[in-house]
């Protein structure tokens, strides 16, 4: 990653909360692994409005699918909804459309908070990976503050 667009003391901080988000996903036992879709949020489903699937929700866009935890791929819904501020009762609503067709284990759903910031790792390593492109404007301090402004508000004590 384009750590060295940061300044050192964010460089550091982003390091080490890599690292403590690293440990506390070590640290869970028992996470459930699925195929993921990788990019879960609402603006890759479309809710059929006819045909033998009217009123289920039709999934697109698996270029990041592939073998992970259930907890990441819920998270990145939660994680589009925090970013657009979207508020919760979608996240509730769509955790209630899940359960009605699968069940989900307590320790992955508690887990979800702790895969939000991992998933904006994602994004801010897509957007240095993307810095010829579309410039260094993105790759801020504004990305580290969200996940830490997270791990302080959701995380702590409860995963870190």
């Amino acid at each position: 990653m384009a750590l060295g667009l940061l300044d050192i003391d964010a460089a550091k901080s982003l390091t080490d909360l890599a690292s403590r988000l690293s440990s506390s996903v070590t640290a869970i036992d028992a996470l459930t692994w699925v195929s993921c879709h990788g990019d879960c949020h609402g603006g890759n489903a479309r809710i059929a409005k006819d045909g033998p699937l009217k009123g289920q929700a039709i999934f697109f866009d698996f270029d990041d699918g592939g073998p992970g935890y259930l907890a990441y791929d819920l998270a990145v819904f939660l994680w589009s909804l925090t970013l657009h501020g979207s508020g919760f009762a979608l996240w509730h609503a769509f955790i209630e459309g899940y359960r009605s067709v699968r069940s989900i284990n307590p320790i992955d759903f508690e887990a979800t908070h702790l895969f939000v910031p991992i998933r904006h790792f994602w994004l801010m390593g897509n957007y240095a990976n993307k810095t010829s492109e579309w410039g260094s404007e993105l790759v801020t301090t504004r990305q580290l503050e969200y996940m830490l402004k997270w791990e302080r508000e959701k995380l702590v004590p409860s995963f870190l």
